[in-house]
């Protein structure tokens, strides 16, 4: 019996001492985890590529916007009839001038050319200025053959981007590879008007 109370008496102050060790290791593994995560973390020890990163940053700015759809002004000139007489091989013609703090977009032309039967519109552009310079403009002629009138016809029918700046004259010029007789280009032309000053700031 007085053995047995020596071996329960032994038995109780390992479990107690186990029990103490076990305590004070969490308590230092939890010191250690709170102290990690305290700890500011240090720089990387070699550098960090930012991919994607924008090269403009614009911040409380207000930024202008425009309703596009609303600033275009259309325009469009129907049906013009330019005749060339007996004797001349083209002509030029002043189609119009653009108003003043306008500028014109041309973005469809068409046209009809008649002439007598054994002759041909062989060229025709449109001429418009930008910037002080002027350009011709180039339209496809398209043989349509001989009506019931003896004429031959010739259509024009091209998606363009034209421009003519403030104040500058668009014209039209063409001609034919005979002088006989007369002849005539019908010309109609679509687009827009847009206030020059309203986007000068883009």
């Amino acid at each position: 019996m007085h053995n047995f109370k020596h071996y329960a008496f032994a038995v109780i102050g390992v479990t107690a001492l186990a029990l103490t060790i076990t305590l004070v290791n969490t308590k230092r593994a939890g010191a250690q985890q709170t102290e990690a995560i305290a700890r500011t973390p240090g720089k990387p020890s070699s550098p960090v590529d930012v991919m994607n990163t924008p090269s403009v940053l614009v911040s409380n700015v207000p930024l202008p916007m425009f309703d596009m759809d609303n600033a275009r002004q259309p325009f469009q000139l129907g049906n013009a009839v330019f005749p060339v007489t007996n004797g001349s091989a083209g002509a030029e013609f002043t189609i119009g001038q653009v108003p003043a703090g306008k500028r014109l977009v041309i973005e469809y032309v068409s046209g009809q050319g008649i002439t007598p039967v054994n002759e041909r519109l062989v060229n025709a552009y449109l001429r418009t200025s930008v910037g002080g310079t002027y350009v011709n403009h180039y339209l496809v002629l398209n043989d349509q053959g001989v009506s019931t009138f003896s004429s031959f016809y010739q259509t024009i029918g091209q998606q363009v981007k034209l421009y003519a700046d403030p104040g500058t004259d668009v014209r039209l010029s063409f001609e034919r590879n005979d002088r006989r007789d007369t002849a005539q280009l019908n010309l109609c032309i679509s687009g827009y008007l847009v206030d020059v000053g309203q986007f000068n700031d883009f």
